[in-house]
């Protein structure tokens, strides 16, 4: 390889394969001769091809509404101080521990 792309930071990378996918284009070879050409690993020729030449997939996520389990769901709690300050917790697991909580305060 012409130079050692292992010691190049991810951008250097990036810009390194993407000037090499366009003289590609430009040169005419195929992508096993251009690697030859240019001392270029084909595995690696490849994969960057794949990142940077093919758009990203599209993600998308859908609502999805699982059942109330009373006997799993966490347990919370809101403290409405005299003074206005509201106190949250939650992520209690067993009733026993919130009660704890509580009997502390």
């Amino acid at each position: 390889m012409p130079e050692d792309t292992d010691q190049l930071n991810a951008q250097q990378k990036r810009r390194f394969w993407k000037d090499h996918l366009q003289w590609w284009q430009k040169s005419g070879l195929s992508q096993r001769a251009y690697c030859h050409k240019h001392h270029l690993a084909p595995h690696q020729f490849y994969y960057w091809r794949r990142r940077i030449l093919k758009p990203p997939t599209e993600v998308s996520f859908l609502p999805v509404t699982l059942p109330v389990d009373p006997i799993r769901q966490p347990l919370a709690v809101r403290i409405l101080m005299p003074n206005g300050c509201t106190m949250e917790l939650e992520g209690f697991n067993e009733l026993e521990q919130l009660v704890t909580l509580v009997a502390a305060l």
